[in-house]
């Protein structure tokens, strides 16, 4: 934790007042275990970026996980971008946490645009659990999706969707 306290001081001193760290499955702090531990030792200088897509392939909660942070006044930035299970690979591969390149049919899931991989009353309830946690940051989309004809096209569908099922 040294080395996160003098960068928290150092945040500090140039007038940095959170720092959000991504639920990446390849960082140290991916949960809401590891969140919670790191602001205990640096403080509540530290919060999370919240993306679900990595949650959903994770095997975790995107709603639990932002009901909890919430709770602690820890959610300090969302990603509107989704990821789809392919449960056919999944069965067999399980989930690969640490392999994101590769065709996307041999993988085990794939990012795509928001709402192709969870419907619209998933994301309606994921932004009501964060407006009831208070939290009304920003939500910015993230696109990766290997399917769409080219990024542009995955933005617009995510911007269209997201527009639907936010709650402002």
């Amino acid at each position: 934790f040294d080395f996160w306290s003098r960068a928290a001081d150092l945040a500090k001193s140039c007038g940095v007042e959170t720092i959000a760290l991504e639920n990446h499955p390849m960082n140290l702090v991916y949960n809401v275990p590891t969140v919670l531990k790191l602001r205990e030792a640096v403080g509540d200088i530290i919060g999370l970026n919240l993306d679900p897509s990595h949650v959903f392939f994770m095997g975790g909660d995107p709603l639990a996980m932002a009901r909890e942070l919430c709770k602690q006044k820890a959610v300090y930035h969302v990603h509107g971008k989704d990821s789809r299970i392919n449960p056919h690979i999944k069965g067999l591969d399980c989930y690969e946490q640490g392999i994101y390149n590769g065709p996307a049919i041999t993988r085990s899931w794939n990012y795509v645009a928001v709402g192709y991989g969870h419907d619209a009353l998933w994301w309606k309830t994921f932004f009501a659990t964060l407006a009831e946690g208070d939290y009304h940051g920003p939500v910015s989309i993230e696109v990766e999706d290997p399917l769409m004809p080219n990024n542009l096209i995955a933005i617009q569908k995510s911007a269209a969707f997201l527009k639907e099922t936010m709650l402002s």
